[in-house]
């Protein structure tokens, strides 16, 4: 894919080999909307959206990286990321979930099961408006 991309689809089923075990989609740094479908990407243990200024929106579906143990997950400095959603049963070994720097964030929406071995979820530097 060119590093111009600004809207990723992968479909479902796909990436799931043992060797894939690092996603980071840094190198995509106009990337605006990202969408994964379900059952993929089984052996991910580190899934890092970093420095990604222009990503608006995260969609994943259910039962993401099933066999990945002790895996990480981060959404850091992505000033314009508005909704991260996260299908059912996806992440359900991942021990880390931070997301920092994201204060544009409206939406976070995660379905039953994922991240269960995660022992806390952290939301750094994220602002949280009065309502009036």
């Amino acid at each position: 894919m060119p590093d111009y991309t600004t809207e990723l689809v992968i479909d479902e089923m796909k990436c799931n080999q043992e060797s894939m075990t690092i996603l980071e989609l840094s190198r995509y740094p106009l990337l605006k909307t990202l969408r994964i479908g379900g059952y993929s990407f089984w052996y991910v243990n580190e899934t890092k959206l970093i420095g990604m200024g222009e990503l608006e929106s995260v969609v994943i579906g259910e039962m993401m990286s099933l066999n990945a143990m002790q895996g990480q997950f981060y959404v850091k400095n992505c000033p314009k990321l508005k909704t991260l959603k996260i299908g059912s049963s996806s992440f359900p070994y991942y021990s880390v979930f931070e997301i920092e720097n994201v204060d544009a964030l409206e939406v976070i929406e995660i379905s039953g099961g994922s991240f269960t071995f995660a022992p806390s979820m952290e939301l750094k530097s994220v602002l949280v408006p009065k309502e009036s």
